[in-house]
């Protein structure tokens, strides 16, 4: 995600659930100095100015070997592709009805 914003970053997490193997985390992506992150200077610097872009992350974690990795995650939308997420990595469809 860092490659993608052009900055070291941080995850402030705002909520998550769980099912089983699976997580979805709905985040607001921070530099590691805790500042907010300036998309004007990013790839997404077009949909910032449009007004077109969610300061947040959505993303799907699957619980493997003891620990959370992320599978895929969303940058600037407050819409999640269930059916493709459900489809490619087989996560639970339940998982996506309960974030707020």
């Amino acid at each position: 995600m860092g490659k993608k914003l052009g900055t070291a970053v941080q995850l402030e997490l705002n909520d998550y659930q769980t099912s089983g193997a699976f997580a979805l985390i709905d985040a607001r992506p921070k530099q590691t100095n805790g500042k907010p992150v300036d998309y004007g200077k990013t790839v997404y610097q077009q949909q910032v100015a449009a007004g077109k872009f969610a300061d947040r992350v959505l993303g799907l974690l699957q619980y493997r070997n003891g620990t959370w990795n992320m599978l895929i995650y969303t940058i600037g939308t407050n819409s999640i592709p269930v059916e493709v997420w459900v489809k490619k990595y087989k996560a639970p469809k339940s998982l996506f009805g309960k974030l707020k």
